[in-house]
């Protein structure tokens, strides 16, 4: 019983060692069956698209942004927001054309973990992406409504929070304000 074990563990290095060879050649569809192969002895969704988005994002496949979102996506599902964020910045920073999507994500995960100094960089570039009309209004709301609903039944205390969104709100106009229900909240 030993040996076998051993056994497939040597079969199983083998087999990631012929992934990087395929990788390191470019061979996109062989690559992609090996990895295919592999993955069914991984447990981890999350993590096997994270893989699937590597491997596509050294192929410069541009699938690799919706591999790595859809990881991220069950990350923070699975409350692994540190992988979540890990992810969603990647994605941020490799792919400029999704920074509209992600910044209505990234500032609420910093908010989750308490994260205070990236949570002001990101929710002040949602601030000014909205400004600048290019965050549309409906998901700049549903962000802002996020990041209250967090703050109000956090069993943590989030008076930063608190604070952040009341300053927030002095830079919008009152029909945002209006929108999003932050007339009387907070």
């Amino acid at each position: 019983m030993e040996q076998e074990v051993v056994q497939n563990q040597a079969n199983s290095s083998v087999a990631w060692y012929k992934l990087a060879d395929l990788i390191a050649r470019r061979e996109r569809e062989k690559a992609l069956n090996v990895f295919r192969l592999l993955s069914h002895s991984l447990q981890n969704k999350a993590y096997v698209l994270q893989l699937e988005g590597d491997i596509l994002w050294a192929m410069d496949d541009a699938g690799a942004v919706d591999r790595y979102k859809q990881a991220a996506f069950i990350y923070h599902k699975d409350k692994k927001i540190i992988d979540a964020i890990a992810l969603y910045e990647h994605v941020y920073q490799m792919a400029p054309s999704q920074r509209a999507d992600l910044i209505v994500i990234i500032p609420l995960l910093y908010a989750l973990i308490d994260y205070t100094e990236h949570f002001d960089k990101k929710i002040n570039i949602a601030v000014a992406l909205f400004e600048k009309n290019v965050l549309d209004e409906s998901r700049f709301c549903s962000l802002l409504n996020s990041l209250v609903e967090l703050a109000m039944t956090s069993a943590d205390d989030k008076k930063w929070l608190k604070e952040k969104i009341a300053a927030i709100k002095t830079r919008l106009p009152e029909k945002i304000l209006t929108k999003a229900n932050l007339l009387s909240k907070l």
